[in-house]
Parts: structure tokens; sequence; C-alpha cells
């Protein structure tokens, strides 16, 4: 099982160095009171007849307090755990490649077609109503759909999808959007239909790591489905030209492993109802959120009683 926690207020956490000053404060103030009990106690005349040593008490005191004061400093960071399992409301957007290299007909009738039957298929085998959305992306991303959970909305954003004439392929916009569409849900998956030519923000350093890193902050898995082959000559332009399309498999096989998804390539060992149904089994799967607050903030409460009642029985100083 695939488990993290996250933050939403990571900036009390600076608040964790106040521990060491506890620690240092603890000691200081029981350095003196030792030298003031030196004048009237004989502690090796306690131990002889407690068969305790005195500190036992102050260490154990002070691990208490530890413990409370971090609990309270965690509680006030908003800790969340997340962990990877079966869901039963998903929520997911299909980024579907509408760039000019997915006119290319190695497969027939082109990639974007080929991308688009895939896409209704999934739809139409889903179980239950999850939430969908569409995006469209080349140079831009385009909501083609927000979140619905109307399968016949659905499939009708991905059948009126066109190749779109703005320049270029903006994988991790479209990454990037899809995740911002599925803000503050669970169980939130991705599934990418691409050639894998990544040609836009090329000028950033490494864009796609960027866009991994914004969609596992937001606990979304993204599934890639690579369509193309190599040396296919590019659909958009007279054969002469003889100018072979891209396909960069390793893009999309990079987004899907760090992201906890897996990356399919249409075609190859797999009919499309076996990727089909391998998705299908895959996206019941989907990151769930428990909040530690309250639990860390019974802790901590828990803890000043705890302390509040041994010093005032057990640990009580008699005068």
């Amino acid at each position: 099982m695939i488990i993290h926690i996250q933050f939403q207020h990571p900036f009390f956490l600076l608040y964790l160095f106040a521990i060491p000053l506890l620690i240092l404060t603890h000691f200081i103030l029981l350095e003196r009171a030792k030298h003031k009990a030196l004048r009237f106690a004989n502690f090796e005349a306690i131990r002889k007849v407690t068969g305790e040593k005195p500190l036992t008490k102050n260490i154990f005191l002070l691990v208490l307090r530890i413990i409370v004061l971090s609990s309270l400093v965690l509680a006030a960071a908003g800790p969340e755990l997340w962990y990877k399992t079966r869901v039963i409301d998903k929520n997911i957007v299909f980024a579907i490649d509408a760039s000019a290299s997915m006119s290319t007909e190695d497969y027939y009738p082109s990639r974007l077609e080929v991308a688009k039957t895939v896409a209704r298929r999934i739809i139409n085998k889903m179980e239950g109503s999850p939430n969908i959305g569409v995006v469209s992306f080349s140079g831009v991303t385009f909501i083609d759909q927000t979140m619905t959970n109307s399968k016949k909305q659905t499939i009708g954003a991905i059948d009126s999808i066109e190749i779109i004439e703005a320049g270029g392929t903006d994988i991790p916009g479209a990454i990037i959007t899809a995740t911002n569409m599925m803000r503050g849900e669970e169980g939130k998956s991705i599934i990418l239909f691409s050639d894998g030519s990544n040609t836009i923000s090329y000028l950033l350093e490494d864009p796609v790591r960027r866009a991994i890193d914004y969609a596992r902050n937001n606990n979304v898995v993204i599934y890639t489905i690579g369509i193309g082959s190599e040396g296919a000559p590019v659909g958009y332009l007279p054969e002469y030209y003889n100018i072979p399309s891209r396909f960069d498999e390793e893009v999309l096989r990079r987004i899907s492993n760090e992201t906890n998804g897996k990356y399919y390539r249409f075609g190859e060992n797999m009919s499309i109802d076996e990727l089909v149904n391998d998705i299908l089994e895959e996206t019941k799967e989907g990151f769930l959120r428990i909040d530690l607050t309250h639990a860390l903030l019974v802790l901590g409460l828990i803890g000043i009683f705890l302390e509040w009642g041994l010093i005032n029985t057990r640990f009580r100083r008699i005068p």
C-alpha cells in the first residue's frame, strides 16, 4: 500500500524548533532546583530507601512535554494521511492530444480518432457514476467538458474534439489543467492519450518534472496511453516531404511511473478490449485522505491532563 503524509499549513512545522529550547530550559531549571535541594536533602539516602533515582520522574515529564508540544504543533500544521486503495467515488479527466502530429495515419483513420475510440469505450464500460471531465491540448489546453457524471455529455465532448491549429504540444500544461479540475477531491486520475511529443515550454527547466510534481502534490494518478509508431510520415503534410512524426513513449512512461499510474502502448501485445479492461481495473484505485488533526489534538490534550495529574499526585513535591 502506498502511503504518504501532507501538511495543509507546513509553515507551522517551524515551531518544532521549540523542542530543543524546551529540553534546554528543562535541564537548566532542573540543575538550579538540584543545587537548592542539595542544602537540605541527602540523595543517596533517598535512593537507598526508595530504590529509585531522583531524576527519573524529571526525564519522564520531559518526554511527556515533548509529546504534547509535538502533537499540538503537528495538529496546527494540518496533517493529512493519503493512502492508495479501492475507491467508490472516482474523479477522472481524459486528456487527449489534439496537436497536428495526432493527425498521422499510422493507425487508421488517425492517431486522434483511435484515442477518441478508446476513450469512448472506457467511459461506456465504467461502473457507477464517476465524475468525468475532458480536456484537449496542443500548444494550449482546452476544457471540453467540466466534471460531470453524465456519460452522454462526456462522450459528446470527446466526439467534438478536432485537430487544434495552435502549434506545439504542451503535455505539462494539460496535466496541470486536468489536475486543477479535480482540486479538493479524492480518488483522482488522469487518462492521457498522446504520441508523447512534448514541444512546448522547452525554455523552462524540465517542465514535465514540474507537472509530475504538481500532480503528485495533489494526489493524482496518471495513466498514459501512447498512440504512434516510429518513422510514420507526418499526417498534415504531403507524403513527398517524407518528414517522420515524433513518437516519444519515454515521456509518457515517465509521467505514469512517477505518479503511481501505468503506461500503455496502443496495439502492443494488447487488444483494445484488453487495454480498456485493464485501465478500468487500475482506475478502481485512488488516493484517499485521513485528517490527522483531531487525533493529534486529542493526543496533546491527553498528555496535558496526564502531566497535570502526575505532578499533583505521584510526582507532587512535598514542602
